[in-house]
């Protein structure tokens, strides 16, 4: 009676362990169909970004071109980004359009996130810092061809959060009359996935800006 029970605690055991398996490799390939899904849900709103910013890229330039930097005294408009396109062209844009004559110059801010990806090879963060830098002079260069005295600072670290608030802060204490603003994507049927996936970032520098006595103001883009 007793080797009866072993073997079938034996044959059992080999069930359970076919089942476990089936079970991981469930969980395993619905674990890959989520990352692809999400994977093409950031890459059709980058398409649809890149969309928007095609009618802004070759802007007519100003009567008289800008140079130098903003002046101190002066209300100037502060613009986090994290690349150069459509997002960031049109909130730009919108700025000026939205307080027209209210800003008389702009800085542009942005945090190179340094995590596994960065570390490729020796001098991997240098370059991550100077393809950053290349990215805001763009900005930069787009401001003063349309007349505004524009700058740009930037950021490294681990945690874009943190470093966003910090850089905020000392451009604030240079600039006193400093209005921060951010970008944000705005879809026209907006699904729970796209609020998990999108605007944290924007959102959570906005309530440390606000909790730091500073104003910053997240403009909305429209994706359809």
């Amino acid at each position: 009676m007793r080797k009866k029970q072993r073997g079938k605690k034996l044959v059992g055991g080999k069930n359970g362990f076919r089942d476990g398996g089936w079970v991981t490799l469930m969980l395993t390939g619905s674990l890959i169909l989520l990352c692809i899904g999400i994977r093409r849900h950031y890459d059709l709103v980058t398409e649809k970004m890149a969309q928007l910013g095609e009618g802004l890229m070759n802007l007519p330039p100003a009567k008289v071109r800008a140079t130098g930097e903003p002046d101190v005294r002066k209300p100037v408009a502060v613009l986090l980004v994290n690349s150069y396109g459509g997002l960031g062209i049109h909130t730009f844009l919108n700025i000026f359009r939205t307080f027209p004559g209210q800003y008389k110059g702009v800085i542009f801010l942005s945090v190179s996130v340094v995590d596994s990806g960065a570390f490729k090879g020796e001098g991997a963060i240098e370059d991550l810092r100077q393809d950053s830098q290349a990215m805001l002079d763009r900005y930069v260069e787009l401001a003063r061809g349309l007349g505004l005295p524009a700058a740009a600072r930037l950021e490294v670290g681990t945690d874009v959060v943190a470093e966003g608030e910090k850089l905020c802060l000392a451009v604030a204490r240079d600039y006193p009359r400093a209005t921060f603003f951010a970008g944000k994507v705005i879809f026209q049927r907006e699904k729970w996935f796209q609020r998990v996936l999108h605007n944290e970032t924007a959102a959570a520098i906005q309530q440390r800006l606000q909790w730091d006595g500073l104003t910053m103001v997240v403009l909305p883009a429209r994706v359809r």
